[in-house]
């Protein structure tokens, strides 16, 4: 995925000689501080944002290193016009019309923040206050119910209590005060992002995708093979810092 994504962002003339997957953020962190001399290679680091802008947190400073405006690289790959490509791929006879109307990215992209947004403020808070607390490693089809016609669908019951079970195990390790004052802070940030981008798209939003590119276009593939899919079709206004970093190497 990462290869297909980089290569069309670079400029011409400039090869991809080789990515190094390193395992983590704390790891990309301590190779990019242990190579910040300007020894004339192009190099990037790129880290995800985790809950870094609804916490209102500050990049490392650091030589080399970018980190995306998003919960991390699947949100980014997103886009109304990537889902129509890969319906159109599928389907070749397809219009862009009903490929739309088969796959509405708007509602998707309702579903997601009606859902998971409150969510993920709340999961920003508690990797804060109560970082020993679990928040995304919560399974996201363990919030969901299946339609009538199999699809996923996220149940604002579930998630009520899931919020609420999180909320309980917070007050272990702080108080109301601090849980209140942070969701207030949090929820400021939020205003003005996108959910489709704070919530995290490889452990929430893609099992959710998966289900609706199945049922409503007949796509069939694993999380890997639609990255790779998606990637392919990345435009640069989806996340256009980090377009316009790569073509600045």
């Amino acid at each position: 995925m990462w290869v297909r994504l980089l290569t069309q962002l670079l400029p011409a003339g400039v090869r991809l000689r080789s990515i190094n997957m390193l395992g983590g953020r704390r790891a990309v962190e301590d190779a990019c501080a242990a190579d910040q001399a300007n020894d004339g290679r192009r190099k990037l680091f790129i880290i995800d944002g985790d809950f870094d802008h609804l916490k209102g947190k500050a990049k490392p400073k650091l030589k080399f290193l970018y980190r995306l405006r998003a919960y991390c690289v699947e949100n980014i790959l997103l886009s109304q016009k990537s889902i129509r490509m890969l319906a159109m791929e599928t389907h070749p006879n397809i219009s862009e019309n009903d490929a739309d109307a088969k796959f509405d990215f708007q509602e998707f992209v309702y579903e997601i923040d009606q859902g998971l947004k409150q969510l993920f403020q709340l999961y920003a808070v508690s990797s804060k206050l109560s970082p020993s607390v679990a928040t995304i490693s919560h399974p996201v089809l363990d919030l969901c119910l299946r339609r009538a016609n199999g699809e996923l669908a996220l149940d604002p019951v579930l998630i009520k209590k899931r919020m609420s079970s999180l909320l309980r195990a917070m007050l272990r390790h702080t108080t109301k005060d601090a849980i209140r004052k942070e969701i207030a802070e949090c929820g400021a940030r939020a205003a003005s992002l996108q959910s489709i981008k704070f919530v995290s798209g490889k452990s929430y939003i893609f099992p959710i995708l998966e289900s609706w590119l199945r049922i409503r276009l007949g796509i069939r593939a694993t999380a890997e093979q639609l990255k790779v899919r998606l990637a392919g079709h990345f435009q640069q206004n989806q996340e256009p810092y980090f377009a316009r970093r790569v073509a600045n190497l």
